[in-house]
């Protein structure tokens, strides 16, 4: 892999001070981005909430405007032998120096999309609410252990809960809920603002209510959400089995994702 580092190209691993934050206690942010047909899809979104979390969390970093941060991408892709592929674009933001400003590494690697995928959930057992749910931190530990407990399980992600039941997302995706009249996103402050779920309210009226593992009993429909895979249907959670709402994926997918152009 072939990475852009603060200016440069850089092969092979980079290197991280042992003393540094970003080693220490993962002191960073990132961005996962969608790169189609040559460019990165909503960058400028991804800049923006990164930018955001980089002020809330006290972390200094000038970023690039959005058409220079899309010349460096396609230089990733181009020097990754990916410039004409889908692939998975990766803006990390880490502070290797006490008190310094932090480092800005771009990746590109290959990523396939799947329109037809469908989604299992498993309950992660044990909560989490804190203030860092609503930033993608590089020390997202809670969420990883969430994910490798799913995939135990059988399943391919895990539904996180607050300590008094309430949903929250998905560990890698936004999760959205239909009782076949209208969709439902969890009312929390313990999630991720999603780029995803922002795009898919341009076409779907969506409402923010309260959530809990209960009311799945009257919904029939759940969605996963995010910026690699749009939304794709969620056909069980735990035992319970749920119908695939593929009339509202199928083509909301291609526009989230950018696949006609």
């Amino acid at each position: 892999m072939i990475a852009w580092i603060d200016g440069r190209l850089v092969p092979g691993t980079a290197a991280l001070s042992l003393e540094g934050p970003s080693f220490r206690c993962g002191m960073g942010l990132f961005e996962t981005v969608l790169f189609h047909q040559g460019r990165p899809r909503r960058l400028e979104r991804h800049l923006e909430r990164l930018a955001a979390s980089l002020a809330a969390l006290h972390l200094h970093r000038d970023l690039p405007a959005p058409s220079e941060a899309a010349r460096l991408v396609v230089e990733v892709a181009h020097a990754n032998g990916l410039a004409g592929e889908t692939a998975r674009v990766n803006l990390f933001c880490h502070q290797d120096r006490p008190q310094g400003e932090a480092t800005l590494c771009i990746t590109v690697t290959p990523y396939s999309i799947d329109p037809h995928a469908a989604r299992a959930l498993a309950v992660y057992p044990h909560a989490h609410a804190s203030h860092l749910c609503a930033h993608k931190t590089m020390a997202n530990l809670h969420q990883r252990l969430a994910w490798d407990f799913a995939r135990r399980a059988g399943a391919d992600d895990a539904l996180l809960v607050d300590h008094h039941g309430n949903i929250l997302e998905a560990a890698c995706a936004a999760l959205l809920f239909s009782d076949g009249k209208g969709f439902y996103e969890p009312k929390t402050p313990w999630k991720l603002p999603s780029l995803t779920m922002e795009a898919a309210r341009r076409h779907l009226h969506v409402e923010e209510i309260p959530l809990t593992l209960a009311d799945l009993d009257r919904l029939r429909h759940v969605y996963w959400l995010n910026s690699l895979g749009g939304i794709q249907p969620v056909v069980r959670v735990d035992d319970r089995t749920l119908d695939p709402d593929w009339e509202t994926c199928r083509p909301l997918l291609r526009v989230l994702l950018g696949l006609d152009g």
